[in-house]
Formats: C-alpha cells, sequence, structure tokens
C-alpha cells in the first residue's frame, strides 16, 4: 500500500476495477466505481479501518445480486440512480422521455474524481483508494440518449453522507424530467422503519413499523416541508433506540414537494432513497440546461443519538452556521395579536428588558390593511393607520432598551382583499382560469414570475434600509394547492421553491448581519434546504411544554437545540387550553433557542422575578446547550422523559429529569446518564432555579444544600435516584396558609362569636349582657320560629327531590345522547345568573297581572294563577325557581361522576343479558353513590340557606307562608336589632344541619364506594 498527499483534485480512472473508501467521524463508505458504471455503494456504514483492496474487492463482489431461480441471466449490480439496465425492478431514480424514447438510458461514466473536504493523505492500493472527508464526482452520459449525469457523493467529517444529482440534455429538442433521485443501500437486518407524522401544533409525530416487500413511501405534495413529513425517515435493527441498535436514515433537504422513501424488493435488496416529487411539465430541459436534485442527507449511527449528532456536527461546521450567542427572544404575537397599540407594544418591551430578553420581534399586524388576518398579505408597507409615526417609535425604544428589533413577513402569500392582489391577479398562483381554494383567507404569490419577486424584494429591502431590523420572521401559513403560473396554470412549485431560496439568500447578502427564522403554521417547514438560508426554525405554534417534550425531542433528531426556537407561554396554553406551572414551561423552553411568548404586562411580580431567573439561567447554560452533544436515554418508565447535553471534552454535563405522567410505582429507581467519561469525576449538584417543582423529593443520598462527587463509570453504570413524594410539610401549609386565613377570618371566628351573641342580650344599642339559655328557651316557646323551620323543610323536601331527579335525568340523557359541550353550557347559563337577578326576572314572569306565564294561562282560557301571592303556591313556586338555577350544576356533577364509571362492568351486564332499566338500578346507581350523595347533602345544605330568592319575590308572604328560616333570623337581627336571639336560632340551625349531614353520610355510605 502507497501512501500520497491528496491533490486540491485527485483525478481517478474507473476503466478497470476502481473502488473508493471514503472514512469518516466512524463512518465508511465503499464504492465501486469499475468498468466505468455509475457508482455503487456496497458499504455504507460503520467504519472500516485498515480495509485492503483484496478486502474491498471481496466486500464488491459480495455485494452483487446473485442469479436467482427464472431471474435474469446476469447478476444484479444495483446504483445509485437504480437504473433499470442493471435489472433493478425498484422505484427507478431517473423517470423521464424524450417524446416517448430515452426514458432508460444506458450511462457510462467519462470522469471521475475525489475533492478533499478538509487537509489530509491519500492511500492508494492497487485498485482502491481510500480517504478521509472528501467529495466524490462522476460524471456519466449516454450519448444517444442525449443525456449526461453529473453525481456527487460527499462523506462529511461528522460522518454524514451527502448525495445529490444533475441531469443535463445533450441533444436538440426538450427532454421531460418527471423525476431525479438517487438511492443509498440497507442491509438485510435492518428491518425496523422509523419515521414522522404529525399535524399543525403537534409536529413531528414518531410512528414506527416493520419494513416488508414493497415500498414505504412518503410524498409531500403541499409545497412546503410539511407538519406530517418523514423528516428523517430511518431504518435499522428491530427495537432500536437512542444508544443502542444500528440505524440508517435519509433527510430529504428541500423545502418544496418531496419523495422520501424506503424500499424492499422480492429478492432481499433494500434501498434508502428521496427526491424532489416534480409535477407536470415543471422541468423540461432544452439542450444544453441542467436539472439537479435536492441534497439527500444519508446518516448512520449506532442508535440514534449518535445518528442526530452528526447532523448537528455537521450544521455547526458550516460557515453561514450562527456563531454569535443565540438572543433571548420575546415575540408578542401571543401577547397583543393584532392590536398594536405603542403604548401596550413598549411596556412589553420594558417588562422584556427587566427579564433578559435580548430580541424584540413584532409580529404579524404592523402593515397594509392588515388589522386581522383578512386582509393585507402582500402589501408590505408599514400601515399609516396603526403606525402613523412608523415603526421608528417602537424601534427606537426597543434599541435604547438593550435590544435588538426583528419583523413578521409571509413574503410568499397575498390576501386577495390587498392592494398588490387587486393591481395584479396575474401574480396569484393557480390553476389557470380560477384560483385554488383559499386557506386561511389568502393565497400563494408567484415569485416565479419576475415582476412580483421584484415587488417583494424592493418593499423588503426599503424597511431593511429604513430601519434597524436585525431579524425576520419569514412566515409561510398555507400550503400550496394548484400551485400554477399565469396564463396557463403549468405547475409552479418547484420554480416557486428556488425562488424564496434565491430571495432570502439576496437579502442575506445585501444584510450580511441580517437572521432569518423559518417558521411555516409553526413547524411545517423544518429541513435542511430551508437551513442553508436561515438562522433558526419555529418549531411549532402549539407552545404547551407538556406537547413540546415530545416534540423537541425529536425535532433534534435533525438540528441542534440552537436553532430550535422554544418559547415560554401563559400560563394557560393559547392551543390547548391547559394550565402550567412557569417552572414547566421555562424548564422545557430553555433547553432551546430560548424566547418568550407571554403578555409580560399581565405577569404578576413573583412571576417575573422568576422568569428573569430561567432567562439568566439559560444565559448561564447556552454556551453548552448549544455546543454539547445531546443524550437521550430511552425510557426504563414511560412517565419519565431524561434528556441531557454534554459538553465535547466531557468535562461537563447538564440534565433534565422530566415527569410525563404519574409513574407505576414509587419511587422510580434509579437511571443511569451516558456520554459521560468513565475516568472522570463530577461534581453533581441541582441548578434548577427556585424551588423544588410540585411533587419533587430529593434522594437521600442529594444533599440539599451542597453537591455529591462521582465518577462518570459510576453514573453510567450504577446512576442516581429520583424519588416522587409528598411535599414537605412546610411548604405544604405554606400553599394552604391564605385558605386557612380566610377560613379562620371569614367562617370559624364568626361561628365562635355567633355561639357567644346566642348567649347574651345583644341588641347593638346596649352592652352583651349574659343571658343564659334565655335565648334557648324563647326559641322553644316562638311559635313563628316553628312556623319557619316547617316552611323550610317543606322547601327544602321540594327542591332536592325535584332538583336531584331532573339533575339526574339530564346527566344520563348528556352521557347517553350528547356529550356537547355547548349543551353542557347551556344546562349550567341559569346557575351563573344571580340569585337576585333570578328572583327579578322571575318575579316579573309570573306577575298575576302582567306576568307572561299568565298572560299564556289566560290566554287559553284558565283562570289566572297567584304564583308567589298565593298561599298554596309561593313556597312550590320558589323552590322551582331554584330548582331552574342549580339543576345544571347538579347535572354536570352527576355527568362528571358517570363519565368515571368502568365500561367494562357494563359490557359484561350486556354479555349476561340485563337490560338497560335492570343496568341503571344495579349498576349505575350503586356505583354512583358517592357522587348522589355528595350531591344529596350539598343541595341539603344549600336548600336550608335559602335567603335571597324569597326576599326578593314575596319578602315572607303571603301571611308567612314563605317565612324560612334565614328570613326570619335576618328580620330578627336587621329588622329588630336582636343578634341575640338571631345568634341562638343561627346556632340552631347548624345543629340541625349537623345532624342532618351526619346522617346522610351513615344512611348514604358517602365515604365509600361500590366500585371493586
Amino acid at each position: 500500500m502507497t501512501a500520497a498527499t491528496l491533490e486540491p483534485t485527485t483525478a481517478l480512472d474507473p476503466t478497470g476495477p476502481c473502488r473508493v473508501h471514503l472514512t469518516s467521524g466512524g463512518v465508511s463508505v465503499l464504492v465501486d466505481l469499475s468498468e466505468a458504471q455509475l457508482p455503487s455503494v456496497v458499504h455504507w456504514g460503520a467504519a472500516l479501518p485498515g480495509l485492503d483492496a483484496e478486502e474491498a474487492a471481496v466486500l464488491v463482489e459480495a455485494a452483487v445480486a446473485h442469479r436467482t431461480a427464472n431471474g435474469q441471466d446476469l447478476p444484479m449490480r444495483p446504483d445509485v440512480l437504480g437504473s433499470l439496465h442493471t435489472g433493478w425492478s425498484g422505484r427507478p431514480g431517473l423517470a423521464g422521455d424524450r417524446d416517448g424514447t430515452a426514458w432508460t438510458p444506458l450511462l457510462h461514466l467519462t470522469e471521475a474524481r475525489l475533492d478533499p473536504v478538509e487537509p489530509q493523505e491519500v492511500l492508494a492500493d492497487g485498485a482502491l483508494v481510500s480517504a478521509g472527508a472528501a467529495r466524490l464526482l462522476v460524471t456519466a452520459e449516454d450519448t444517444g440518449a442525449g443525456l449526461r449525469v453529473a453525481i456527487e457523493l460527499e462523506l462529511t467529517p461528522s460522518g454524514l453522507l451527502r448525495a445529490r444529482a444533475t441531469l443535463t440534455n445533450t441533444a436538440p429538442g426538450p427532454y421531460r424530467v418527471q423525476e431525479l433521485g438517487l438511492v443509498l443501500p440497507l442491509p438485510t437486518h435492518a428491518k425496523e422503519i422509523l419515521d414522522f407524522a404529525g399535524h399543525w401544533g403537534k409536529e413531528r409525530t414518531p410512528q414506527r413499523r416493520e419494513l416488508t416487500v414493497g415500498t414505504h413511501l412518503r410524498e409531500g405534495r403541499k409545497g412546503r416541508t410539511g407538519a406530517d413529513a418523514a423528516y428523517v425517515l430511518s431504518v435499522g435493527e428491530p427495537g432500536f433506540g437512542f444508544a443502542d441498535g444500528e440505524v440508517w436514515g435519509l433527510h430529504t433537504g428541500f423545502s418544496g414537494n418531496h419523495r422520501t422513501w424506503a424500499e424492499r424488493l422480492y429478492d432481499g435488496q433494500q434501498v434508502l432513497g428521496g427526491s424532489e416529487l416534480l409535477l407536470p411539465g415543471e422541468v423540461s430541459l432544452g439542450q444544453g440546461e441542467s436539472y439537479t436534485t435536492p441534497w439527500l442527507y444519508g446518516v448512520y449511527g449506532r442508535g440514534l443519538d449518535e445518528q442526530a449528532g452528526r447532523f448537528h456536527d455537521w450544521l455547526r461546521a458550516r460557515p453561514q452556521h450562527p456563531a454569535r450567542p443565540r438572543p433571548v427572544t420575546l415575540n408578542v404575537w401571543e401577547a397583543v395579536y393584532f392590536d398594536h397599540r405603542l403604548e401596550k407594544l413598549s411596556t412589553l418591551a420594558d417588562r422584556a428588558a427587566a427579564a433578559g430578553v435580548e430580541r424584540y420581534v413584532l409580529d404579524d399586524g404592523w402593515f397594509g390593511a392588515r388589522r386581522d388576518d383578512n386582509a393585507g398579505l402582500g402589501d408590505w408597507v408599514v400601515s399609516p393607520e396603526v403606525w402613523p409615526q412608523g415603526l421608528s417609535p417602537l424601534i427606537d425604544h426597543v434599541n435604547d432598551l438593550g435590544m435588538e428589533f426583528g419583523l413578521w413577513f409571509e413574503p410568499e402569500m397575498v390576501n386577495p382583499d390587498s392592494d398588490v392582489a387587486r393591481a395584479h391577479p396575474e401574480w396569484i398562483m393557480g390553476p389557470g382560469g380560477r384560483l385554488p381554494i383559499e386557506s386561511r383567507r389568502q393565497q400563494v404569490l408567484d415569485l416565479g414570475v419576475p415582476e412580483a419577486y421584484a415587488h417583494v424584494r424592493d418593499q423588503m429591502v426599503a424597511l431593511l434600509d429604513e430601519y434597524p431590523i436585525a431579524y425576520l420572521k419569514w412566515d409561510h401559513n398555507r400550503d400550496l394547492l394548484e400551485a400554477g403560473t399565469h396564463p396557463d396554470g403549468r405547475p409552479g412549485v418547484h420554480a416557486q421553491t428556488l425562488a424564496t431560496y434565491r430571495l432570502m439568500a439576496e437579502l442575506k447578502e445585501r444584510f450580511p448581519d441580517l437572521e432569518i427564522e423559518s417558521c411555516s403554521s409553526g413547524g411545517a417547514r423544518v429541513d435542511l434546504g430551508v437551513l442553508e438560508h436561515t438562522d433558526r426554525v419555529w418549531t411549532s405554534d402549539d407552545i404547551d411544554p407538556f406537547e413540546r417534550q415530545q416534540m423537541h425531542r425529536w425535532t433534534q433528531q435533525l438540528i441542534p437545540a440552537e436553532l430550535m426556537g422554544a418559547h415560554v407561554a401563559s400560563g394557560a396554553s393559547h392551543t390547548t387550553g391547559r394550565m402550567h406551572t412557569l417552572h414547566f414551561r421555562a424548564g422545557t423552553a430553555v433547553w432551546g433557542h430560548l424566547g418568550i411568548e407571554w403578555d409580560l404586562t399581565q405577569a404578576t411580580e413573583q412571576e417575573s422575578a422568576e422568569l428573569a431567573e430561567w432567562v439568566a439561567f439559560h444565559k448561564d447554560h447556552r454556551g453548552l446547550l448549544h455546543s454539547g452533544r445531546m443524550v437521550r436515554l430511552d425510557a426504563f418508565d414511560p412517565a419519565l422523559r431524561i434528556h441531557g447535553v454534554v459538553s465535547a471534552d466531557r468535562s461537563e454535563a447538564l440534565f433534565a429529569v422530566v415527569g410525563a405522567a404519574l409513574p407505576d410505582v414509587e419511587p422510580v429507581g434509579r437511571f443511569r446518564l451516558r456520554g459521560l467519561d468513565p475516568e472522570r469525576h463530577y461534581r453533581v449538584r441541582d441548578v434548577t432555579p427556585g424551588a423544588d417543582p410540585h411533587g419533587f423529593r430529593r434522594p437521600p443520598w442529594w444533599p440539599t444544600e451542597r453537591s455529591v462527587v462521582l465518577s462518570g463509570r459510576a453514573l453510567q453504570t450504577s446512576g442516581g435516584a429520583r424519588r416522587r413524594g409528598r411535599q414537605d410539610t412546610r411548604i405544604a401549609m405554606l400553599f394552604i396558609a391564605p385558605a386557612l386565613l380566610g377560613f379562620l377570618v371569614f367562617l370559624a371566628w364568626p361561628t365562635v362569636r355567633g355561639i357567644w351573641l346566642s348567649f347574651t342580650g345583644f341588641n347593638l344599642l346596649t352592652p352583651s349582657e349574659f343571658v343564659g339559655l334565655a335565648n334557648y328557651r324563647r326559641l322553644v316557646q316562638d311559635p313563628i320560629f316553628w312556623d319557619s323551620l316547617l316552611v323550610t323543610v317543606e322547601y327544602v323536601l321540594l327542591n332536592i327531590g325535584i332538583q336531584t331527579t331532573f339533575a339526574l335525568l339530564i346527566a344520563l340523557m348528556m352521557h347517553h345522547l350528547t356529550q356537547s359541550t355547548f349543551l353542557r353550557g347551556v344546562v349550567l347559563a341559569p346557575y351563573l345568573v344571580s340569585n337576585v337577578v333570578a328572583a327579578i326576572v322571575w318575579l316579573w314572569i309570573l306577575d298575576t297581572q302582567f306576568g307572561v306565564a299568565n298572560q299564556v294561562i289566560s290566554w287559553v282560557g284558565l283562570d289566572r294563577i297567584g304564583f308567589l301571592s298565593d298561599e298554596t303556591w309561593a313556597i312550590p313556586t320558589i323552590a322551582l325557581i331554584n330548582v331552574w338555577r342549580h339543576m345544571g350544576y347538579t347535572a354536570l356533577l352527576i355527568f362528571a361522576g358517570l363519565q368515571t364509571l368502568p365500561q367494562t362492568v357494563y359490557e359484561a351486564a350486556r354479555i349476561d343479558g340485563a337490560g338497560e332499566v335492570r343496568t341503571f338500578f344495579t349498576i349505575t346507581l350503586p356505583l354512583l353513590r358517592p357522587i348522589l350523595a355528595l350531591v344529596l347533602i350539598m343541595t341539603v345544605i344549600g336548600s336550608f340557606q335559602v335567603f335571597d330568592t324569597v326576599a326578593v319575590t314575596t319578602a315572607g308572604g303571603p301571611a308567612n307562608a314563605t317565612n324560612v328560616l334565614q328570613l326570619y333570623i335576618y328580620d330578627m337581627a336587621f329588622g329588630r336589632f336582636q343578634f341575640g336571639y338571631a345568634s341562638a336560632m343561627s346556632v340552631a340551625l347548624l345543629v340541625v344541619l349537623a345532624v342532618i349531614t351526619f346522617l346522610q353520610f351513615r344512611l348514604t355510605r358517602a365515604g365509600s364506594t361500590d366500585l371493586a
């Protein structure tokens, strides 16, 4: 074997045996170019150190598919283009024709060369040329077909394999290209697929399946990457995880229509492939014209973390990769939406600066007629209506606070209600003669039209020239459906995608310090094509940290943390409605490119202080977070998600332990950290800002005030422990202190004082005089007290009987017939009306002379009824009014209980032949007993406290027929100032309710359940 210094370009001779072995980053790629045939990748996987020419020849022979029974006469040698002439029966890499001919060209190499990626030596051993990170470039031609293909295979220093092809028409007449893609081989033991699905608000959801004979084809036909994109399509050993199992993946680095596939043939041949998805007529090559595919990125790893690390290392090594610390960003969207008042936005800037924010982004709504999302897109001129002085007042204020300023654009989109659409309807993409269906009330502006491109570019440049704008949030909020070009509607997605790249590149060239974020309905444009021109991606419009935990976990399969926008939102998620603590929200966001999307003017002082702590924490650790190697632990308990970052030299690491659910066992046991240096000793300490999160209890070995020292070997093989448990008693008391104080001041103390007053003659006019049991003797002898008690009991019996029965019926109907949220809102509506307002309305409805109810009664020829003026009707009427008001709330309580009943019990009953009625009485009612007992107890207590409705409608009349006990007590206390006697009656009522409640608990067994 001989060694020679690699020249800038080394020519290879593929006319005879010719093999190229590239090794870098722990990966080897062995390519066979022998006999001037297209490149065939013989090995792509783990490094093959010391591979010699003889071994390489054996591997080449082993890669050739042998003849099979009833098969072709020559062995098949598949190449990276999937050429049909080799006998390949899978998806071909090249599909096209010249008026029905030249659809299966026979291409022969005319040139091959090796270009270094970094200074190195090349080893030449006969037919084998070995190098490190380098780019292999080959050119092949079929003169008869008039086609030339150039193929590039590049192994990067990180071990990432990049590939692309260029097709040139060398003959007269057009050549129509249907598809041009490349394929890379998979070993036969790679049998399990992992790729991704998703939708708006839940991007990059992993899905697994077996690789069987056939094609697993993922197509993106939306003119953008898509929230449901395959993202990285991986195939590996069954059960591969973050740390274990060989796995191969492919990413198609393109932001338009695209294809990615995994394919297994009948003979066991397996490949990964990718291409741009070309629509009919999008690429038709005239003589001398060329078409180049997007870059395909092949990645190998032992485990998904190693695979992701190769992507991250390559991205970080690019010259355009962001070099300075990623600025903490505030985006105002969820704080103000379209409310662009300067005062509010300036106050937000003040709060943001106080929290440590370094970049302030003004989102949608600043331009044209954009007061909502119905109009204005395409008119990139500052709205004089909203900004009479332009953006300068806000930008100057932001800059004076030490923050950069960023601005939102959606350059590829247009509202039909816009100046540009009215002036140039021919710039709107469509199939010809009509417009596509609208999405978000917008259409697509055809940047493939030079005049439309110039319009957008010039308006953006004018703003960037006028204002110190450091950052663009580049949005793209709809799919490209029927995206044709004027006038005949020829497909234009390919041209639109390239024009978008070109516009980004032109702006970057003109404004070298400008940064761009790729946003597309959230995370629908995350790919390595757009990242050639952007500095960050928006992960998702869903900022709920519970959802973001998974999205961050898998978004980083392709991109590193510093490119992944991660924001702290308000406590109530605007997308899911869930409530989360600031600890969880910030503790999730600090692991990406940190931002804030929260109306900080509504944050409390405590929240503002805690947020500032988290921002400071991120700034202290972002050097590690944005440069280290990502580590994700395979779940030993699905309730836990553990991830971290280890520095390149393994001198430090930061890990997060996330409780995604309640664990099956407690404590959950020890977990082992990964990626550490086994020979190094680490000082382990808790660096989380603020107090421990709810439910966390430190393990016994973890001192509260100091750190512990453990070796990397111990942490990786034995591990630490995490335990959940109840909060410390003192912390628990601190949380309940406000409620306890309110109970003591407003309930306990008034009750004690009321009991004391019941033994006095207190009347507001004279000092309290102790009278012993005099008030209680008077109570026993007071006929009005007993009449009031009987009236109250009558009301209580009517109220609880009717209310509970109807509430149960309504709950059952909601459970069995409909679970509509709207219906539940309608049922609950009366409960939201105050007692006094409800009483006034019913007093008017039931009035004897003018009430609506009696008008109807008289119309049907019946005598008017004194609902509230007749002694017979008064109490039942008041009871029905309160049934109307409280029945919905009671029904919802019962409905909630019905949701908890196990369906397996009902299935068993149906199997046994039980009907609906029998099931209701033998299963539903017994299982509902705790809920019904609670409802009964609450209804009885509430019924005995009836006052407002009676006071407004009857004032106790007629002839004391509605003089309920609460009204009588009120009259004695505040009408006659006999507070001592009124207190005695109150104490008596307290005793009555206590006894009734005790009996209800005993009789209904409210503390137990039949659910066993």
